[in-house]
């Protein structure tokens, strides 16, 4: 679907990435084209990895100071923040019985940070010599 983040006190995202109906998109670019003064429609493109899994919060405890995937965290909750010094804006979801964060950010900064994050990810399937656990 559509969600609509309030990013601070004026500044809003639209991110329509997961939309499943092709008609959201034009009829949203209509209303924001009535709305006046103020609203502008800025075109803008992100990447997004969807992270989920059982080891998603060890993941993300390793790589951000912001506790991501808490077990207490808000489902609706935006987040600006760093993963692995890369800025993303962070949501939260559920995959199945687990917490999802969607991570969104810059994509010159994507194969960086999905490597960096598939290094810590093999980390925490090792014990401390290396070996599998």
């Amino acid at each position: 679907g559509v969600q609509l983040l309030r990013l601070g006190f004026g500044e809003f995202v639209l991110d329509a990435s997961t939309a499943a109906d092709d008609d959201a998109l034009p009829a949203l670019r209509a209303r924001i084209a009535q709305a006046g003064t103020g609203v502008h429609e800025v075109i803008h493109q992100d990447a997004a990895l969807l992270l989920h899994g059982s080891r998603v919060r060890d993941l993300l405890l390793q790589a951000c100071a912001v506790d991501l995937a808490a077990p207490d965290a808000l489902a609706n909750e935006v987040v600006m923040t760093q993963v692995i010094g890369v800025a993303v804006v962070a949501t939260r979801h559920r995959v199945g019985d687990h917490v999802a964060v969607r991570l969104v950010a810059d994509p010159t900064w994507l194969p960086y940070l999905r490597h960096e994050l598939c290094v810590i990810a093999d980390d925490l399937d090792c014990d401390p010599k290396g070996d599998p656990a």
